[in-house]
């Protein structure tokens, strides 16, 4: 006669997923401004250097639509972010200060001669005045 084998049973099936959950990947952590404070710091040190906004939220980790919500966010009034849109502006004020400076020196020591440079002057007035247009 033959002999009987018992065997183990089988292990538990695991619960099936649905469609949803096995196409969906799970979501990274992405730094925000709540979790980690130095990413103003990075974002405003970007600025003041004279990237473009989404460039300096990108080289402190944050995706550019991210920048963009929280931007959008702190314009709403939400004081999780309100102080955020002043540092950008400040940042930005900073960056624009230190390149008129820049200019009016060249224009006023002239580049390379003793004679001020009119074209660095002109430049000026063309950002500050939007009508003025130089007449060369």
């Amino acid at each position: 006669m033959p002999r009987r084998v018992i065997l183990p049973p089988p292990p538990p099936t695991p619960e099936k997923k649905t469609r949803k959950q096995r196409s969906t990947p799970p979501v990274p952590q992405v730094a925000t401004f709540q979790r980690d404070p130095n990413l103003v710091r990075k974002l405003v040190a970007g600025i003041e250097r004279g990237l473009h906004p989404h460039e300096a939220a990108s080289l402190a980790g944050i995706s550019w639509r991210s920048f963009e919500r929280y931007r959008q966010f702190a314009r709403l009034g939400d004081p999780k972010y309100q102080g955020i849109e002043e540092q950008i502006k400040a940042a930005e004020a900073r960056f624009a200060d230190k390149c008129i400076a820049q200019i009016m020196r060249a224009g006023m020591q002239g580049v390379g001669s003793k004679e001020p440079d009119w074209k660095a002057v002109s430049k000026i007035l063309e950002l500050r005045l939007k009508d003025w247009k130089p007449k060369v």
